[in-house]
């Protein structure tokens, strides 16, 4: 039943890499039909009604993001790659999937990528923007690189549906103002090194239940009524490493 879960069984058919430098940034690769980019400095947006395509992001800005907009019934899955990317939205989340399809996040091996939102977030009719990387649908973490994610505004790693974290996943550092993961649906972890430093909860499921089978998880949350994990459904540790502390 989680066949799809894993990006191994939706192999690509297409590249289309995001370069930052600076303000600005630029796309190469053939745009395959259905999928059209916009770029306004260094804030780019994706429209695409084509499945199978891996976006590759790279580069740095620090004033940039990357949004892959709601195409409604159109909307396709789709493979993120961090091939080492440094990215800080002043206005709001660094990068925004609103297609509410899953995102398989590879963070490529050997690369280091930072991620970093604003303390206040432009508002967008009908969107709905809680983190600094935050997806409507599914977020499937695997690869061996290194993410760093800081929010000063928000949710550090957010979605409004379920989050998986598989067993060859790298290390996933979180500092957040408010929870380190919050997700909906469930949150999965099979391995990987996640650090979580938070000012409330440091997991957050609303609507189901955390499991970890393997990794090492260490929280540290800050809040005074806050909780390392907080779920409405269960919360099971059959493997890895947990270190949880409250100050």
């Amino acid at each position: 039943p989680e066949y799809d879960d894993f990006w191994e069984n939706y192999t690509p058919e297409t590249t289309v890499t995001i370069e930052y430098s600076g303000s600005s940034a630029k796309y190469s690769g053939t745009l395959p039909k259905g999928v059209a980019v916009s770029i306004k400095g260094a804030h780019v947006v994706v429209s695409s009604t084509k499945g199978k395509v891996r976006y590759r992001l790279q580069g740095s800005t620090d004033n940039g993001s990357f949004k892959i907009a709601d195409m409604g019934e159109d909307n396709k899955k789709l493979i993120l790659e961090l091939y080492g990317v440094n990215i800080t939205n002043p206005m709001g989340a660094a990068i925004n999937i609103q297609s509410g399809k899953a995102v398989y996040v590879r963070l490529q091996q050997g690369k280091d990528n930072f991620l970093k939102d604003g303390a206040v977030y432009a508002k967008i009719d009908g969107e709905d923007m809680k983190g600094a990387f935050f997806s409507e649908g599914q977020l499937l973490f695997s690869g061996a690189g290194n993410l760093t994610v800081t929010s000063i505004g928000g949710h550090g790693i957010s979605s409004d549906d379920y989050i998986r974290i598989r067993q060859n996943t790298g290390k996933i550092t979180v500092n957040s103002v408010k929870d380190g993961f919050s997700t909906k649906d469930r949150l999965v972890m099979y391995g990987g090194t996640v650090n979580i430093t938070s000012a409330d909860e440091g997991i957050s499921v609303s609507k189901g239940g955390f499991i970890q089978y393997g990794g090492s998880l260490a929280i540290t949350t800050k809040g005074s009524k806050a909780h390392a994990v907080s779920a409405t459904g269960n919360v099971h540790f059959a493997g890895g490493l947990l270190d949880a502390r409250v100050m």
